[in-house]
């Protein structure tokens, strides 16, 4: 692990703030920081781990450094100056994480997995907890987030176990929804080897596994960097379909109903209506036609649709998943609207 520099402070980003987020995430690991307040400590690393992902000294991080400070009785700004700094470093060298530093540092041990609903699809974005299982109680290890593709990866240490007889862990893995309730856990992995693998599934009743319209929007949402999805365009100066299509593997076809389907909102009909309109016969995705050029078709198109060629479309819609089934009860008014 890297020495922590200084000053840092709140908005700063870069690989100074991610050496110190990860000498925070090592403090509540193991304990360190917030030791009688398990339950914020396991709130704290969650949305730590948000922060870590684009290096950026957030509030949560600026927090951390508070607790950090007033623990150590440093002045409490929630910035890192000299002085908290040098605390920062004084601990990672005793428990052996600094580079260079003279102790021999502990063995790390990882486990890993993937987490997925019932369909296959990947759970993105699920906070996942490691615990160490004891008779009646169980110890947090720490938490990770999965990535895109539903992975997680969790480093822990010897340090971190209750029972220091056993040989290894015994190992839970559970998954938590974004209200903090339970998706899955796993059974107990005994004396757990130094690189385990964990998988979890989320069951339909748990968790529905999301429509084509939600894969579609989970999957765009970190990649368009400010753009709104409405002003998505396929021509010759911007190639964004094909772009997209690359780095998330839909279809530029499906990629052109989603984009489409958020031009047309602007009539006053959900997105969502639109989407499920555009995935039969009416809506042809043209290679060679820019979307503005294919919007104008679609708009032209409109009044030869019927009540029953609509309906038609939304019951479609529903069978394949396409968009979610609490829409079924805004169908009518889609239908006059």
């Amino acid at each position: 692990m890297n020495k922590i520099t200084f000053p840092l402070k709140q908005r700063m980003t870069g690989a100074a703030v991610a050496d110190l987020q990860a000498a925070l995430q090592l403090l509540l690991e193991r304990g360190i920081l917030l030791a009688s307040a398990e339950g914020v400590r396991r709130e704290l690393t969650v949305a730590l781990t948000r922060e870590r992902a684009d290096r950026t000294y957030g509030e949560t991080t600026q927090e951390l450094v508070k607790v950090f400070q007033g623990e150590r009785r440093l002045q409490v700004n929630g910035g890192v100056d000299e002085l908290t700094a040098g605390a920062l470093n004084s601990m990672l060298t005793e428990l052996g994480a600094l580079d260079g530093s003279s102790q021999v540092e502990e063995p790390l041990f990882e486990v890993m997995g993937a987490v997925r609903l019932e369909d296959g699809s990947p759970a993105a974005g699920t906070t996942v907890s490691v615990f160490d299982r004891d008779l009646r109680s169980e110890e947090l290890l720490g938490t990770s987030q999965t990535d895109k593709k539903g992975f997680y990866q969790f480093q822990y240490s010897a340090h971190q176990f209750r029972n220091q007889e056993k040989g290894g862990a015994d190992l839970v893995v559970k998954a938590f929804d974004a209200d903090g309730s339970l998706l899955a856990s796993s059974p107990v992995l005994f004396n757990a080897p130094p690189s385990a693998v964990l998988d979890l599934i989320v069951h339909t009743e748990t968790r529905q596994p999301p429509t084509l319209f939600e894969k579609v929007t989970q999957a765009l949402e970190p990649l368009l960097e400010g753009l709104k999805v409405e002003e998505l365009e396929e021509d010759k100066q911007h190639q964004d379909l094909s772009f997209l299509s690359g780095e998330t593997g839909f279809e530029k076809s499906v990629l052109a109903r989603f984009a489409m389907a958020h031009k047309l909102a602007q009539q006053g009909i959900r997105p969502e209506f639109w989407f499920a309109l555009l995935g039969g016969a009416f809506f042809q995705f043209a290679e060679n036609k820019t979307l503005k050029e294919q919007l104008v078709g679609i708009l032209d198109s409109l009044p030869s649709l019927n009540a029953t060629s609509v309906r038609k479309s939304l019951t479609r819609a529903f069978n394949q998943k396409d968009i979610a089934e609490v829409f079924q009860e805004t169908v009518e008014r889609w239908v006059e609207a």
